[in-house]
């Protein structure tokens, strides 16, 4: 046997001195007895046979067995790859920690929040065209046709706006923004843009546009909310519900898109109104429940973001169950019930008009359109921001949800296992899980914000008694002249001559002091009637503020009326009057 190793040995070519030290150390970590083979001459030139055929070996098959390491390879250790890995987390933490920095929150938030809208909005997109195509394909026409409606509304509306927008633009602008609306990147491209402009420019209109960027951004918003992701969860919770789907993964991945993007959508509305500086300082009574620090910001984020999402998924379910029990006549007749009721509170309140300032017969479509939007996006989404007295108020807010879940745990204990392919077991213990959740997220909410603003949900504030109170409690000569935006029937009757006096002996003062935010804008606000010293009028009417007023006439809508209803009493302080709904033209 050493006659025939000593024979191979000298046709085998000698090692490399490198190659050699590596074999010879992986040998001697095995054991005693091997390291005490290596002198050993046969016993070199056996290991030596063996690990090459063995390489041949390995080299033919192409792998080797797992675990195992190829001669002339050195295994990584274990504690080298975790302190790789602990190494990466502490670097991403260290990104993330200067990422959400004192200094760096708030851009951090309007990246997330311009990314985080478009992403969500073309997933919704996408979603919707995945259930268009499903519907199509399994045959169910009704659904088919009120996906496609509820999309098509949506894009419509939201043309619609871009082109008053920016009718007095260059056809290249208005096809520009009429593309994005198609793209279904609108709403990213509204927060970037919002972003990019000062907090007190972005609430006035620009010159050229209607309204100002963040209106018309929290337009879009609403829209998408009220015409696409609220029908959008009613209807695949419906087809999920009331039908035996071979394929439901696709329509609950579909409705958790159309749940979350309008849960977002709600958030984002209700904070960014909220942090506005702008409106922390000239509305200090109502802005300002999110407190300062970062741990409260995500809290309250986070819970307004539960709020909206589980509101929806109760008020659909909801919807859904009554339409099993008495079908779509059923539903159209209790949601017209509730609308008129809610109008018929603000016709009593002598609140039905809404604040902008419009006025002839589109005052009183917008005003109606206003009042249908802002009711139906408070009452599926729950917006806390609508809770504001110009809006639905904060009682009949707080009562609303009180609605939405009686409303829920009744339909669910109605709900016929004939008519439906739930269990009925599984349907109360989802709407009473979900009720559970809506409790604790609103509960969240009152824990985590400022508790000096919790009488905000609980107000019985109209919007013409704030709207007054612009003027009656402002605290600077900025905030009372303010009060021109609104519309002058909430008011002129009222607090008109009150406004006037004021203006006899304030305005003098501005025009000579010119501070910086009395600007052409807000000069082109006020009323040529409310300025009894024409001389001071003439001061204030340059050739700049004429040109703005002559585009806003020339609009056709915001012009006020020349008439204007008495009130009923001459008690103004007490906001108790009633104004008659003139609808007069220009």
């Amino acid at each position: 046997l050493e006659t025939n190793l000593s024979t191979m040995s000298n046709k085998i070519a000698p090692w490399p001195p490198s190659e050699e030290n590596k074999l010879i150390s992986l040998v001697k970590s095995n054991d005693d007895s091997s390291s005490s083979d290596i002198s050993h001459p046969s016993t070199t030139v056996t290991s030596e046979v063996s690990s090459r055929s063995s390489d041949e070996g390995e080299s033919k098959r192409g792998e080797s067995k797992p675990g195992e390491s190829k001669p002339g390879q050195t295994s990584i250790p274990r504690e080298s790859t975790r302190k790789r890995i602990s190494a990466r987390i502490s670097r991403t933490a260290t990104v993330l920690a200067t990422a959400f920095s004192k200094e760096n929150a708030s851009k951090t938030y309007k990246l997330c929040e311009i990314y985080g809208t478009g992403l969500l909005s073309i997933a919704d997109a996408i979603s919707d065209l995945f259930m268009i195509i499903q519907f199509q394909n399994t045959n169910q026409l009704e659904y088919f046709k009120a996906t496609i409606a509820c999309v098509g509304l949506n894009v419509v509306a939201q043309m619609f706006l871009t082109h008053i927008q920016n009718s007095k633009k260059s056809l290249y602008t208005k096809l520009k923004e009429q593309v994005i609306v198609l793209s279904f990147l609108k709403p990213g491209f509204d927060i970037y843009r919002c972003s990019r402009m000062s907090d007190r420019k972005l609430h006035q209109p620009i010159e050229g546009h209607y309204f100002s960027r963040y209106m018309e951004m929290t337009a879009t918003r609403v829209s998408e909310l009220v015409l696409e992701s609220t029908p959008g969860t009613v209807i695949q919770l419906s087809a999920l519900m009331s039908t035996q789907v071979d394929d439901s993964n696709t329509i609950i991945l579909a409705l958790l898109s159309s749940l979350t993007s309008a849960a977002a959508m709600s958030a984002f509305i209700s904070y960014d109104f909220d942090i506005s500086n702008e409106r922390r300082t000239t509305q200090p009574n109502f802005y300002g429940y999110i407190k300062v620090d970062r741990s409260s910001k995500i809290c309250t984020f986070a819970s307004l973001f539960f709020v909206s999402l589980f509101n929806l998924f109760i008020r659909s379910m909801t919807v859904v169950l009554i339409s099993l029990k008495g079908g779509l006549p059923l539903v159209i007749l209790i949601l017209s019930l509730e609308f008129l009721l809610y109008i018929a509170l603000k016709l009593y309140r002598g609140d039905y008009m809404y604040w902008l300032p419009v006025y002839g017969v589109w005052g009183g479509v917008s005003h109606f359109l206003a009042r249908l939007v802002i009711k139906l996006a408070t009452d599926w989404t729950a917006v806390v921001q609508f809770r504001h007295p110009q809006e639905v108020g904060g009682v009949y807010f707080a009562f609303n949800m009180f609605v939405v879940m009686t409303m829920g745990i009744s339909s669910a204990f109605l709900y016929e296992t004939e008519k439906g392919s739930w269990a009925k077991e599984v349907v109360i213990g989802l709407m009473a899980g979900a009720c559970a959740l809506l409790m604790t997220s609103f509960a969240s909410l009152l824990y985590f914000m400022d508790h000096n603003y919790v009488k905000t949900f609980i107000s019985t504030m109209s919007g013409n008694q704030y709207i007054q109170e612009i003027f009656t409690k402002g605290n600077s000569d900025r905030r009372k002249l303010e009060i021109f935006h609104s519309n002058i029937y909430k008011w002129k009757p009222y607090v008109g001559e009150a406004i006037r006096a004021w203006l006899e002996t304030t305005l003098p003062k501005l025009v000579e002091e010119s501070p910086d935010w009395f600007d052409d804008d807000m000069k082109s606000t006020i009323h040529d009637d409310m300025v009894t010293n024409k001389v001071l009028l003439k001061k204030i009417r340059g050739e700049h503020v004429q040109k703005i007023i002559a585009n806003r006439r020339r609009s056709m809508v915001f012009e006020p009326p020349t008439i204007l209803p008495a009130p009923s009493s001459g008690k103004e302080e007490k906001h108790e009057n009633k104004e008659t709904p003139i609808m007069s033209s220009p």
